[in-house]
């Protein structure tokens, strides 16, 4: 009996041993393939932190997006910091992403919170300079306004001789009435 226990169990643990196996090895090539990418991408790091400066190809987009299935993070103070750090008002922020500039002031004071595809579209502006700004701007005629606002011009309507009031002559005005002194 004690031999059929133990081969019992030597099978048992062979197959067990067997299906194991079976189950990492997608798994193993799967971190394989992963370590591969890894080490690509440490040398496409260490290759961008050697150049003094990055390089700006004209073929690639100005404005890279976040890939649609990564959920990006973004807060009120987040947005308003992306909008002061590129130096732009709500208005001209919104028309840079396509919201409006009443859903801009929303999320900036955390009344709403922004659909993910404008957080994906404001995520793409953290990175971004001035100066890649500017051009974007250009591309979609959106004007970079100065600091502060301009005073408001005063319009006065002009008035046609025929609305004027009449002037009246000295001799047609009332005359003036003199004060009456209380006899007591």
């Amino acid at each position: 009996m004690a031999d059929i226990r133990k081969l019992l169990n030597g099978e048992i643990h062979r197959i067990a041993r067997k299906e194991i196996k079976a189950e990492l090895a997608p798994l193993a090539l799967k971190i394989s393939n992963l370590k591969k990418i890894v080490l690509e991408q440490a040398k496409i790091i260490k290759e961008l932190k050697g150049s003094s400066s990055p390089k700006f190809e004209p073929n690639q987009p100005a404005v890279k997006e976040v890939s649609e299935n990564k959920d990006v993070r973004i807060n009120a103070s987040g947005i308003k910091k992306i909008r002061v750090k590129l130096g732009l008002s709500q208005s001209q922020f919104a028309k840079l992403i396509g919201a409006s500039l009443l859903s801009v002031s929303h999320w900036e004071l955390e009344k709403t919170v922004p659909r993910a595809e404008f957080k994906r579209k404001m995520a793409a502006f953290r990175s971004m300079g001035k100066r890649e700004l500017a051009k974007i701007m250009g591309e979609k005629n959106i004007e970079k306004s100065k600091r502060g606002r301009k005073p408001k011009e005063k319009v006065v309507p002009e008035v046609s001789p025929e609305e004027k009031a009449p002037e009246v002559a000295p001799e047609e005005k009332a005359p003036e009435v003199a004060p009456v002194q209380n006899e007591q």
